[in-house]
This record gives C-alpha cells, sequence and structure tokens, in this order.
C-alpha cells in the first residue's frame, strides 16, 4: 500500500502489522475536510482475517446484515469492510479523489518516494549544518518525507517569516514540519534554511 501521508510503500501482509489508514487531503491532493462540514475522504485497509477481531464502535445504516428491511434490529455487523460504513459515500469527493489519485499514479510513485526522501536528505543536512535539531527519527528504516525540527526562539515567529517569504510548512505544537512532495524542487527546499539563517544567529 502506498501511504500518501508518508510517501512511502507500506507492507500490509505483515502479521500483526497495524492496520493502515489514509485521508484523501493534504498528499494525496484530495478535497479538505473541516470540522463543520466533513468532505475529505479517509480509508482503511483491513485484511479479511482480521475483520471479526474489530467490533466497529457503533453501527451505520448499511453496515448491517439485512439492512434493506428497516424494520428488523439485528445488529450483525457485515463481513466485510462495509461494516465499518456509518452512511451514504461522498460521491463527489470520491471522483476528485480518483482524479487526484491518478495524477499520482502518473508520476510514478517509486520516483516521488526516492525524490522526496532526496529533498528531506538536502533539507537535514542543510538544517544540521545550520545548527538546528532534527525531532524526526532518522531511522533509515523508520524515514518518511516528513521533516520536523526544532528552533530557538519562538517557533511561531520563526513560522510566520517563513510564511511572509513564501514558503509553506506546518507549524506543529513547538516544532516546524516540513513534507515536500514530488512536485517540489531543491531551491524551493533550500529556501528553508536560507529564510531562517543559522540557528545562532
Amino acid at each position: 500500500m502506498w501511504n500518501f501521508a508518508a510517501k512511502c510503500f507500506l507492507d500490509c501482509d505483515i502479521p500483526g502489522a497495524f492496520q493502515p489508514g489514509e485521508v484523501s487531503r493534504k498528499i494525496a491532493l484530495g478535497e479538505p475536510g473541516f470540522a463543520e462540514q466533513v468532505k475529505e475522504i479517509r480509508f482503511l485497509y483491513c485484511r479479511q482475517e482480521l475483520l471479526e477481531q474489530i467490533t466497529p464502535p457503533m453501527a451505520g445504516c448499511i453496515s448491517v446484515e439485512g439492512w434493506q428491511d428497516w424494520l428488523d434490529y439485528d445488529l450483525t455487523f457485515l463481513p466485510s469492510a462495509a461494516r465499518f460504513e456509518l452512511g451514504g459515500g461522498n460521491y463527489v469527493g470520491m471522483a476528485g479523489l480518483l482524479a487526484a489519485v491518478e495524477l499520482l499514479m502518473e508520476m510514478d510513485v517509486a520516483q516521488t518516494q526516492r525524490w522526496t526522501l532526496h529533498l528531506t536528505d538536502r533539507l537535514i543536512a542543510d538544517l544540521q549544518r545550520r545548527g538546528y535539531r532534527i525531532i524526526s527519527n532518522l531511522d533509515p528504516e523508520r524515514r518518511s518525507a516528513i521533516v520536523s525540527f526544532a528552533v530557538p526562539g519562538d517557533p511561531q515567529e520563526a513560522h510566520k517569516r517563513l510564511q511572509e517569504a513564501g514558503v509553506v510548512i506546518s507549524l506543529r505544537a513547538s516544532y516546524l514540519r516540513v513534507s515536500p512532495h514530488g512536485y517540489n524542487t531543491e531551491e524551493e527546499i533550500d529556501r528553508v534554511g536560507e529564510v531562517l539563517g543559522d540557528a545562532s544567529a
């Protein structure tokens, strides 16, 4: 399974492995969701042999056996992943997500993974050279295309400086987070360090 958030492949068949979930926004280039009006699409991969071990926390109108009979209140969950469905699908969002995934597949996901890891390697090297502390796990087996790092002083001020310079990254708690995609360039990645300068400055 291609994990859009981490921009890497996940082996979904490892015994006992956590079953990964995914969301359509952000890296998958799908429509974002909002607290008041959820539009994004979330999906979950679950191996067939684990389905019976997972009891949904609530029943949906189409997640149980015989759901077409509205007067039958037997809540026997469906034997498929449809047991997790709570209502009708977001079909407009699905159409948009399909177009986004088709675009990403045209880009070659393996090449996207290599490129985004190259960009994060470049960013990590530059930030470390400038004296910043990398928060992300740097173990090659646990790497992703997301780099979180600490800045001295006020992280909100540092984030604001980057925004004003046209560098779009995220502020997460007291850390700055950079998550490049396949369309980002080396020059754009270099702008993070150029705008922030050295940590000791």
